[in-house]
């Protein structure tokens, strides 16, 4: 009795799932909507092509202030005559020495370029005391006797000591 249960229940089981069977449509079931939209989005080619030069003003200007820093913009604006207008993708660049060297000398010329692991405010007389300090270090550079002359000379070519030997503090 228990094996004609199993039977029945297997052969209901097969009749139910061979039965939700169905050949393949003919026609595809998801129908779209976009008429090639996204595509032409994607190919990156305007969806409609321009029939007209694109409008800018002649010149635009501008006042933005963050803190302490204020920047004006009084820029020309120039418009190519065309229809199409392509669209970059912008990478960042690695900045080589050539080309920081490019720019230093573009912006500051033959000035010189000063440097401070110290990002505060100082005062005059902080500043004074780190020139006088430098000043010491610089006369002990020249002095054969003293512990920093002895250590450099240990450690540096006789090059690089003459070159910090030729640096000049001025006041």
């Amino acid at each position: 009795m228990k094996t004609k249960r199993i039977c029945l229940l297997i052969l209901i089981i097969t009749v139910f799932t061979l039965a939700g069977c169905m050949e393949n449509p003919d026609h595809p079931i998801v129908i779209s909507k976009n008429d090639g939209k996204l595509e032409s989005i994607i190919s990156g080619k305007p969806a409609q092509p321009l029939t007209e030069k694109y409008q800018a003003p002649d010149t635009w200007k501008g006042k933005y202030e963050i803190g302490d820093v204020t920047v004006n913009v009084d820029a020309d604006i120039y418009v190519p005559d065309t229809l199409e207008y392509p669209v970059y993708r912008v990478y960042p660049d690695v900045l080589s020495d050539e080309r920081l060297d490019a720019f230093l000398t573009y912006f500051i010329g033959d000035g010189k370029l000063y440097w401070s692991d110290y990002t505060g405010d100082m005062t005059k007389a902080e500043i004074m005391d780190e020139i006088i300090k430098y000043q010491v270090i610089l006369s002990d550079l020249s002095n054969p006797d003293s512990a920093l002359y002895k250590d450099l000379h240990a450690k540096m070519s006789n090059e690089e000591i003459e070159k910090y030997k030729r640096i000049q503090v001025t006041q």
